[in-house]
């Protein structure tokens, strides 16, 4: 395996050099001078160089110039080499520390999404973090659920709220370059003033009267190739050239997405009926401390018993049964609604409803309308208040 020396070692190496070819240039001079003449000619012949002296000089000395433009030629080599090992070093450092500053980035985030599945708001949270590493005026996240946009997350949070979330239809047709981009699972990174992407006038037009300067979109898409989300940031005021920001966080977002689904629908599957889809005695319990803290209210509690059930599944199998119970909370979901009704047991409804002077008339309204026939079965109910 082929080792790579470090540029500190190769800084540490070229000063041995330096110090070697210094130390020469040093010893030749001393040197020249040791063998030049002590003494000049004063005209008696005495102190003056022999022939073979003289020659011996001159070839230290041209030794020495020799050196000496050896010694220059490498020092300015090694000051270029030298400059190539800091350009180097200084390069490798900022992509060290951008290496880490991305990763710190996204551990951040991830965090952040840890707990969304509880707290949906932290979706919030991270893309602020999102927009600030982006340095994005704002930064949005498009939940789909086929072709329509189920969730949006906004940071900053927008004064109002949306009620008519647009459909990708909506964005085929505003945005068609845009759009088929992400559909195809690529990244867009757009700068409507350079006129160099591939988006025609009217797009432009359209991202001008929002007043979007520039526009990075990450989409995430199924095992089908369907868009689950689009993550984005707008007016960037960094000048990015891709779309890596996003990239590297976008499938986090689509992860707590995920999670928050499925944390619903546990949550449902908890608290509501499976049958009936009433509120369960899960829900029920759960609910018992909130009727406690309810002041200056006065509440009835309606017991209801659904009669002949036994008798149903029994002669009719447990499907008719479940029609009768369907049958029976129906009539409860018309007459009180969802929120304070609840199926507490197999055959047993329990419902909360504020005092009014008129409850026995709504009693005898709910009696009369499930005392009935089923399939040649007669059905009642019991009723407690």
């Amino acid at each position: 395996m082929k080792i790579r020396k470090s540029p500190d070692r190769n800084i540490l190496s070229s000063l041995v050099l330096v110090l070697i070819i210094t130390g020469c240039l040093i010893a030749s001079t001393v040197l020249v001078n040791r063998i030049s003449p002590g003494h000049h000619d004063d005209g008696t012949g005495e102190g003056a160089l022999t022939e073979e002296e003289n020659a011996a000089y001159e070839q230290a000395v041209h030794t020495r110039r020799v050196l000496h433009g050896i010694g220059v030629a490498e020092l300015a080599v090694l000051l270029v080499y030298f400059t190539g090992v800091l350009t180097r070093v200084r390069k490798r450092t900022a992509q060290q520390e951008h290496q880490l500053a991305q990763t710190l980035y996204m551990y951040d985030v991830q965090q952040t999404l840890f707990d969304a599945h509880r707290m949906p708001s932290l979706i919030t949270s991270a893309l602020r973090k999102v927009a600030e590493n982006l340095t994005a005026e704002t930064a949005f996240l498009f939940h789909f659920s086929g072709n329509t946009v189920q969730e949006l997350y906004i940071w900053p949070e927008p004064e109002r709220e949306y009620k008519n979330l647009p459909k990708m239809n909506d964005f085929r047709r505003i945005l068609p370059q845009i759009t088929g981009r992400l559909q195809e699972g690529k990244s867009s990174l757009i700068y409507p003033a350079d006129r160099r992407d591939m988006l025609d006038e009217k797009e432009r037009g359209v991202l001008a009267r929002q007043s979007i300067g520039s526009l990075m979109l990450v989409p995430v898409l199924d095992s089908n190739g369907r868009i689950t989300c689009v993550l984005g940031g707008i007016n960037l005021k960094h000048r990015w050239t891709g779309a890596e920001p996003l990239e590297c966080v976008a499938r986090d977002f689509q992860m707590a997405l995920t999670n928050i689904s499925y944390y619903r629908l546990i949550h449902e599957m908890g608290m509501l009926d499976a049958l009936t889809g009433l509120k369960n005695r899960n829900c029920y319990e759960h609910s018992l401390k909130r009727y406690d803290e309810l002041e200056n209210t006065a509440l009835c509690c309606l017991y209801i018993d659904a009669n002949g059930l036994h008798e149903l599944n029994n002669h009719l199998g447990h499907a008719a049964g479940d029609e009768m119970l369907m049958y029976v909370s129906n009539a409860l979901r018309t007459t009180f609604g969802d929120d304070d009704t609840y199926r507490i047991g197999g055959d047993e409804f329990l419902i909360f409803i504020e005092y009014q002077q008129n409850l026995e008339v709504i009693v005898d309204r709910i009696f009369s309308a499930l005392i009935c026939t089923y399939k040649n079965f007669p059905i009642s109910v019991s009723m407690g208040v």
